[in-house]
């Protein structure tokens, strides 16, 4: 069951085929063609709406396959900000919670003008929230602090600097350190009303904090041309720049061009076309740089898209991280890897245009003149969560301690880790730290790890038993995340040493590591236990009903074929179709945590044959690590 929320204009007009006894066909649908439309075009809520057309070989919906519908985060229409003028080229701060764009709405100045608006302060909704109920302060004409004390910006005071006028200024690119900002980049016209220098074209400007104090705004000499260079972008620490132009030397119509800045002298080199892999015949505009410079995002008209202008990004892939002179020197050799589309939801039939995402890569922000129910008008401006596959990698550190079970005691010799992830295998050792206990915050091991994946963490040590732990590392991780962990080894005494002889398999006496060497397999695409795998499962419980004290996790997986998106659904499903089973046997809910690992754990991971993608279908159980 849902509900959809029904304009109030409309209200009123529910009461009426009570009020009369006949009416004719043509009217009745009168009266209902808003309400179909409405059902058509209204999601069923401003940030989501339930897709039915899952990625797959099936072409029509069984009962098993509405597992697969998933819901998909739509664009939300900042209804606080937007007016019926334009509201273009948002700029969100890193933390979120400030809002700088471009608008041709009324105010003090003519054309357009630079507008900030900010996070509205309730007890509510502290610094930094981006939750999706964020509400936003009425916005105001962007102005500076001319000697800041802690305010990031100002509406309006002698001591303020803006660099509004009554001409044009637009597309603004902002860096900031320590959440202010210190640098305002922006696009604007030679003369024009402003009195500006520059080139007859739009020119890029900038002014920056020096000695507490904003200067005067200047035009990139170096990078500006006798044509159109506008709307900057500029990766964290100020370093890189992309911008689109029409000059000469690209492929038709605006390219995208870069330019790098010396840190030592901090001047901007000659800018150099983005080249064919990036540009087109036809026009590249407002680019937008990740953090660290590694993923561009831009929009362009180029054929194949969803409507005129779509959203592209595109990967550099020099393990360098800089630019490198050729020994011409007159360009830098960047490779980035050919553009793909955003797709839906931040594609739509009209114009998608000036991206810009938060630090942590949750929230991204656009401006779009798509046909939305709470349009405003022209261009306006929304918010839309971040997908996964779109999320910004960074790193984890993985730390924590390494103790002897009976003992509580850091061990006085090297423990081995062994992480394992699905392209690579990492070997360190702990520390040896003899005078360190339980109750010590002293760590024996640190290992940085990259988000975005699925780690399988191994430890071992001579007259130990191994352990192991999942460390799954998807979704949204911001940068300098610790994950710390305790891990209890266990000696191995002489009697599980005899046990060990007598016989190699550990369910002989149904001891809980048993539970560990069993595997449940699953038929091709589905999550039904056969009934040859129920007998696995009644022995995990029967292990479970002899230890009390056991907790596990139950881990599913999937083959390699199907989409990312459905294998997760899929593993998800089948771990939870083992909970319940388990559940069913008598064992407690609390005792029993899943996982879906979708195919980021294989058993085989270069699948050739059908028994390989056998192996890999298939629900593991892992025994609980206690921190």
């Amino acid at each position: 069951m849902f509900f959809v929320r029904i304009p109030f204009f409309w209200i009123p007009f529910l009461r009426i085929p009570f009020l009369r006894t006949s009416w004719t066909f043509f009217e009745t649908c009168f009266l209902f063609l808003p309400f179909l439309f409405f059902f058509l075009t209204h999601p069923l809520s401003s940030q989501t709406r339930l897709l039915v057309a899952p990625e797959g070989k099936h072409s029509s919906i069984s009962s098993d396959e509405k597992e697969k519908i998933h819901l998909v985060p739509l664009p939300e229409n900042l209804v606080q900000i937007n007016t019926s003028h334009n509201e273009y080229a948002p700029q969100i701060s890193p933390e979120g919670s400030s809002l700088i764009f471009q608008s041709d709405r009324p105010g003090f100045l003519e054309g357009q003008n630079l507008w900030l608006s900010r996070e509205q302060k309730t007890k509510a909704s502290p610094k930094g929230k981006t939750s999706v109920d964020m509400n936003w302060e009425k916005s105001q004409p962007l102005s500076f602090p001319q000697s800041p004390q802690g305010d990031d910006f100002v509406s309006s005071n002698l001591s303020s600097f803006s660099v509004n006028t009554n001409g044009f200024e637009g597309s603004p690119a902002l860096l900031y350190r320590s959440s202010l900002p210190i640098e305002l980049y922006f696009t604007s016209l030679r003369e024009n009303q402003s009195g500006r220098k520059g080139y007859s074209g739009l020119n890029i400007y900038f002014t920056r904090l020096e000695r507490d104090r904003w200067i005067s705004e200047k035009h990139l000499n170096v990078i500006n041309s006798e044509f159109d260079d506008r709307m900057p972008a500029l990766n964290q620490n100020g370093t890189f720049m992309a911008f689109s132009s029409n000059r000469p030397g690209g492929y038709g119509g605006y390219d995208l061009w870069f330019s790098i800045r010396n840190q030592k002298t901090g001047k901007w080199s000659i800018p150099w076309n983005a080249g064919a892999s990036m540009n087109t015949s036809h026009n590249e505009i407002t680019p937008w740089l990740s953090p660290k410079g590694k993923i561009l995002f831009f929009s362009s008209d180029r054929p194949g898209g969803y409507g005129h202008y779509d959203f592209y990004s595109s990967k550099r892939y020099n393990r360098s991280g800089k630019g490198k002179f050729s020994k011409s020197k007159q360009k830098i050799k960047i490779q980035w890897n050919t553009p793909s589309n955003l797709g839906n939801p931040f594609n739509s039939k009209r114009d998608d245009e000036h991206l810009s995402i938060t630090q942590d890569g949750a929230w991204a922000y656009f401006a779009s003149d798509r046909r939305d129910p709470y349009a405003q008008g022209g261009f306006d401006i929304y918010r839309i969560k971040m997908p996964e596959r779109l999320h910004f990698p960074s790193q984890v550190l993985f730390t924590g301690r390494i103790l002897d079970s009976s003992s509580k005691e850091i061990f006085g010799v090297e423990a081995t880790i062994r992480i394992l992830s699905e392209d690579q295998t990492i070997v360190v050792t702990s520390s040896v730290i003899r005078s360190a206990t339980e109750d010590s915050p002293t760590n024996n091991f640190d290992i940085y790890l990259r988000s975005g994946r699925v780690y399988q963490a191994e430890f071992s040590s001579p007259g130990f038993h191994p352990q192991k732990l999942i460390l799954d590392y998807r979704g949204n991780y911001k940068a300098g995340r610790i994950d710390k962990h305790t891990i209890l080894l266990e000696k191995v005494t002489r009697e599980k040493i005899l046990q060990k002889k007598d016989s190699s398999n550990p369910c002989l006496d149904e001891l809980p590591a048993c539970i560990e060497e069993i595997t449940v397999y699953f038929p091709v695409d589905q999550d039904t236990i056969s009934n040859s795998e129920i007998p696995k499962i009644k022995q995990v419980a029967q292990i479970l009903k002899r230890h009390p004290d056991t907790e596990i996790y139950i881990e599913g997986h999937t083959d390699q074929t199907n989409t990312d998106t459905y294998n997760q659904s899929l593993s998800e499903r089948r771990a939870e179709k083992i909970r319940l089973a388990l559940i069913a046997e008598g064992i407690a809910k609390n005792r029993l945590q899943t996982k879906g690992y979708s195919f980021a754990s294989p058993r085989i991971q270069d699948e050739k044959t059908p028994q390989d993608r056998a192996a890999n279908r298939r629900v593991e159980f892992r025994l609980l690590t206690q921190e």
